[in-house]
Formats: structure tokens, C-alpha cells, sequence
């Protein structure tokens, strides 16, 4: 009884966990940044700043010929294309604990044998999402062995999702709410538990009442479905090209 009380409390009712960061505002919006690498390419970053937490967006223009490729803090960067092979676009993101300071984006271009790179500096500001201060009576912060163990083992399987080789892009168009509740917890929140910080909140919680259909936001395939103990009913759906 005490583990569903923690349960209850610490997670709500009734939510939708959002686990990238697709309903977040793209970075608040500094000025564009442009550069033409060859005389056929250009690329394009949706803003030269990246608030920790969040994502840009980059777009490549360039020819048939070329293929491009794009390195972010040490990992090649997903990139879908249009049917002509002519617009490239991903995203780059900044982790919750993403270190402040200018990043480098490296910009690789394919031409048969012959390889240009380029480069382009971001820089990663941090960012206060805010603090909640809970307090429980004593032991309800707690969970029993059995229930510490069953969490590890959840937490090991989406972790085992996140690490899958990258899928192909199965998303198409624009991204819609799975439901049209009220937001009841925002990304990234903090929380301390009778003074004991918490990991901050990875999600975007949306309130419905018992029975509301959810939606999948766009295309995808599932590659998840349990009964977990801190997110309840889940669904992981991989729309491919990074976005989960």
C-alpha cells in the first residue's frame, strides 16, 4: 500500500510522458545562423544558441551528388532527406546536464572519393526549468527490495531502447498532441524530496480523464508496451531518425 501511495503521489493519476523533446520549444530563438560550405551547399542552424535541454534544427540544402553527414558532441547526428536527396535536415540537442559553453558542429560532405568538412560553433546556455519541494511523511520516499528491484529492471529496458542502433526516419509531416489535455508537468523540472534532490523531470506530462484515447504523435513502430511502476501504462513508439 505505501509503494502505491509513492507511486501515486510522485507520478500523478493520469499522465502522458513525452520522452524526447518534441513538444519543447525549439531554442528560444536567437538569430539564425547560415554558412555556404561549397557553392552548391548551404546549411542552416535554427539558432546560434542552445538552451540545455532543448534541440535546433539543421537544414542542408546541396546537390544529388553530395551526401552530408554532421558530428555533435561526439556523435554523428541523424539526418532525414527529401525524395530528391537535396534537403537534409536533424536536429542537435543539449542534454538536461550539458556542460555551458561554445560546441563545435562538424559539417562532412561526401562527393565520391573526395571529402570537405567545415565547422560551426554553438553555444549551450544554461537553463533554470524551475524546482518543486515536496515533502512525504518519513519511509513514503522509500521503496521495499522487491520494488527497488523491479524498478531497476524497468529502467534497464528503456535504457536497452535508447541504445538501439538509430532507425530510419518513419515520421512524416507535423507532429500533433497525443491528447488535448492541460500540461500538468513541464520538462525539466527539479525536484528535492524532503531535502533530497530527485532527477529532474524528463517529460511532458499532459492531464486526461480515465479512458481518453492517446494518440501517436506520427508514424512510427512500437517497440514497447508494459505496465511500469513510476510511468504506469507505456507506450514507446520510435518514429526513427532519433525522435522516440
Amino acid at each position: 500500500m505505501k509503494n502505491r501511495m509513492v507511486k501515486q503521489i510522485l507520478t500523478r493519476a493520469l499522465f502522458v510522458g513525452i520522452l524526447s523533446p518534441v513538444f519543447q520549444p525549439v531554442a528560444a530563438q536567437q538569430d539564425p545562423v547560415q554558412v555556404q560550405i561549397l557553392p552548391q551547399t548551404n546549411i542552416q542552424i535554427s539558432s546560434s544558441v542552445l538552451d540545455q535541454g532543448d534541440v535546433v534544427l539543421v537544414t542542408l540544402t546541396t546537390t544529388r551528388e553530395i551526401t552530408p553527414a554532421l558530428l555533435w558532441r561526439d556523435k554523428e547526428i541523424p539526418l532525414a532527406a527529401n525524395p530528391e536527396k537535396t534537403r537534409w535536415f536533424g536536429f542537435l540537442e543539449a542534454g538536461l546536464g550539458a556542460s555551458p559553453g561554445k560546441s563545435q558542429v562538424l559539417i562532412r560532405l561526401t562527393t565520391g572519393s573526395q571529402v570537405k568538412t567545415s565547422t560551426m560553433e554553438i553555444a549551450i546556455r544554461a537553463k533554470d526549468y524551475g524546482l518543486r519541494n515536496l515533502t512525504l511523511p518519513k519511509g513514503w520516499d522509500e521503496l521495499d527490495g522487491p520494488t527497488l528491484e523491479r524498478v531497476q529492471k524497468e529502467t534497464n529496458i528503456v535504457a536497452a531502447i535508447w541504445a538501439r542502433p538509430l532507425a530510419e526516419q518513419l515520421w512524416q509531416g507535423s507532429f500533433i498532441r497525443p491528447v488535448n489535455g492541460e500540461v500538468s508537468g513541464t520538462f525539466g523540472v527539479k525536484s528535492i524530496i524532503n531535502n533530497q534532490p530527485r532527477s529532474p523531470h524528463t517529460g511532458v506530462d499532459l492531464r486526461g480523464d480515465i479512458g481518453t484515447p492517446i494518440a501517436a504523435i506520427n508514424r512510427g513502430k512500437v517497440v514497447l508496451i508494459a505496465d511500469h511502476f513510476f510511468t504506469g501504462h507505456t507506450v514507446i513508439i520510435d518514429h526513427g531518425g532519433a525522435i522516440q
